[in-house]
């Protein structure tokens, strides 16, 4: 008795506080078919995977396009390393989505993403970001691209757009 009672406070207090199991629902009816372009080919499939994964069908023969532009992935140089103080690096994905409906942009808009990693005397420091990181980020991107695209503006954009036609 006392578990379930547990279980069942548990569960309102998740939702009381906003968590809310996503669906494809959110997205409007009209982008749950989209077509994926990017000049930079591991953002893209990583797109593509993440939006299937949601239900939403990626063909190139969509009206809707999301264009992912000016991907730049930067770092700050990690300063020297004097004995035994800690450096930090600084790595950031920026990137531009655009939402286009045959051909024309509809809706855009800028994303980032950062990490800083704290250096010791003993670290390494490469100049790549790891694979692990750039998954990070990916997903950042991910979810604030999918975020956006649930907005009222973009869904208004997408309606208005429907219209025109």
């Amino acid at each position: 008795m006392k578990r379930s009672l547990l279980i069942v406070l548990f569960c309102l207090c998740l939702t009381a506080c906003g968590l809310h199991f996503r669906s494809k629902a959110w997205l409007p009816a009209k982008i749950q078919i989209l077509n994926i372009q990017s000049e930079n080919k591991q953002i893209s499939d990583a797109l593509k995977g993440a939006f299937s994964s949601m239900g939403i069908r990626i063909t190139t023969h969509s009206p809707y396009t999301l264009l992912i532009s000016n991907y730049t992935l930067s770092q700050s140089q990690a300063t020297a390393l004097i004995a035994g103080m800690p450096s930090t690096a600084s790595y950031s994905l920026r990137l531009t989505a655009s939402l286009l409906f045959n051909h024309k942009e509809i809706a855009s808009n800028s994303f980032s993403s950062s990490q800083s990693i704290t250096l010791n005397s003993n670290a390494l420091h490469v100049s790549k970001p790891t694979a692990s990181l750039i998954t990070q980020f990916y997903n950042d991107i991910i979810e604030n691209l999918y975020l956006w695209l649930t907005t009222s503006n973009v869904k208004k954009q997408v309606v208005k757009a429907g219209h025109a036609n």
